[in-house]
C-alpha cells in the first residue's frame, strides 16, 4: 500500500473532499487552457480600457449635472486611491494619474456614445470569452451556439453598465458616504463610523454576489445560486492575493534603478489584469468540479445553431408555399 493511499485513509472525509475537489479544479484548469484564456481575456480587458474610462467619466460628468456636485474630479480622485492599494506609487504617478488627468479634459458628452459604442463591442468580447470559457469547464462546448455566446456577451455589457451608473456616486463617496449623510441630514449618529468599518467587508461580499451571479447565468447548465459561491469566493480571494502579491513583487523587483524599471507600469496592469482573469476562470472551475461530483443543476437545453434556425424557416417556408399550391 501506497503511502498516498495511506495518507487518504487517514484523512477525515470533508478534507478528502476538498483535496479532490482541489485536484481536480488544477487538473481541469490546465486541461482547459485556463492561462491562454485569460491572456485573451486580458488583451480584450485592455484594449476596452480607455473607451470604459472615457465613458465612465463621462457618464460621471451627467451624474454631476443631477446631483449638483462635480462627480468627475470626485471620481478620478477616487479610482487614483483605488489604484494605490494595488500599484506602487511610480506607477500611479507615471502612467495611471496621467491618463485619468486627461480623461478630464476630452472626456465629454460629446463623445459618450462613441465611447460606448466603441466599450460595448470590446467589453462585450471580454464576456464572450469568459462565457465560452465556463462552457469549456463543464465540458459542454457543444450544447451552446456561437450566436448566444455573442448575444451573452452584449447582454452581460449592457447590464455591467448600468449598474455601474448607480453604483458611481457610491463608488466616489466610498468610505465617507456615512459622513456625508450625517452632514445632508444635520445629524450626528453613529452611521459615519459604522460605514467607514463596514465599507471594505461590505464591498467584498458584494463583488463576491456579482461574481456568483455571472457564473449563475454564464454557464449553460443551470444550478441553485448558492452552488455558484465557492467558486466567487475562490475568485474573490484569489483576485485579492494577486493584488497584495502583485504590489509587493513590483515595489522591490522594479525599484531603484533595476533594468525594468521603465516598464514597471504597463507590466504591472498587465500581469493584474491576467491574474485576475485567472482566478475568475479559476473559480468557474471549481463550481464545474463541484457540480461533476454533486450533479444538482439540470441539463442544458437544446440550442438551435444558426444554420439549423435557418434551414428550419427554410423547410417552413416551403412547407406553407406547398399548402398554398395545394389549396389552389
Amino acid at each position: 500500500m501506497s503511502w498516498s493511499t495511506r495518507l487518504r485513509e487517514r484523512l477525515p472525509a470533508p478534507v478528502l473532499a476538498a483535496a479532490d475537489l482541489a485536484v481536480a479544479t488544477v487538473k481541469d484548469s490546465g486541461r482547459d487552457r485556463v492561462p491562454g484564456l485569460a491572456a485573451e481575456i486580458s488583451f480584450w480587458m485592455l484594449l476596452s480600457l480607455p473607451p470604459l474610462l472615457l465613458t465612465v467619466v463621462a457618464s460621471a460628468g451627467f451624474i454631476g449635472e443631477v446631483l449638483g456636485t462635480d462627480v468627475e474630479v470626485q471620481l478620478i480622485a477616487r479610482l487614483e486611491q483605488i489604484s494605490l492599494q494595488v500599484f506602487t506609487d511610480a506607477t500611479v504617478e507615471e502612467t495611471i494619474r496621467p491618463v485619468l488627468e486627461n480623461l478630464l479634459t476630452d472626456g465629454s458628452g460629446s463623445v459618450l456614445s462613441l465611447s460606448f459604442l466603441l466599450t460595448l463591442v470590446s467589453a462585450s468580447r471580454v464576456l464572450r470569452v469568459v462565457v465560452h470559457a465556463l462552457t469549456i469547464a463543464y465540458d459542454l462546448e457543444q450544447a451552446r451556439p456561437g450566436w448566444v455566446g455573442v448575444l451573452l456577451g452584449f447582454g452581460f455589457t449592457v447590464v455591467i453598465f448600468l449598474g455601474g451608473l448607480v453604483l458611481i456616486p457610491l463608488f466616489v463617496a466610498g468610505p465617507r458616504l456615512g459622513e456625508i449623510i450625517e452632514t445632508r441630514l444635520g445629524m450626528e449618529f453613529l452611521l459615519a463610523q459604522t460605514w467607514r468599518v463596514l465599507y471594505w467587508p461590505l464591498s467584498i461580499v458584494l463583488g463576491t454576489l456579482l461574481l456568483a451571479g455571472l457564473y449563475h447565468w454564464a454557464t449553460p447548465w443551470r444550478t441553485p445560486f448558492h452552488r455558484e459561491l465557492p467558486g466567487a469566493v475562490l475568485a474573490a480571494v484569489l483576485g485579492l492575493l494577486a493584488s497584495v502579491g502583485l504590489r509587493t513583487y513590483t515595489t522591490f523587483a522594479f525599484g531603484g534603478d533595476a533594468v525594468y524599471a521603465p516598464l514597471a507600469a504597463p507590466l504591472a496592469i498587465l500581469v493584474w489584469v491576467w491574474l485576475l482573469a485567472i482566478g475568475l476562470l479559476v473559480g468557474g472551475e471549481l463550481n464545474a468540479e463541484i457540480e461533476k461530483a454533486y450533479p444538482k443543476g439540470d441539463p442544458p437545453k437544446d440550442v438551435p445553431s444558426l444554420g439549423q434556425i435557418g434551414q428550419r424557416a427554410v423547410t417552413e417556408v416551403r412547407r406553407l408555399r406547398n399548402n398554398g399550391s395545394a389549396d389552389g
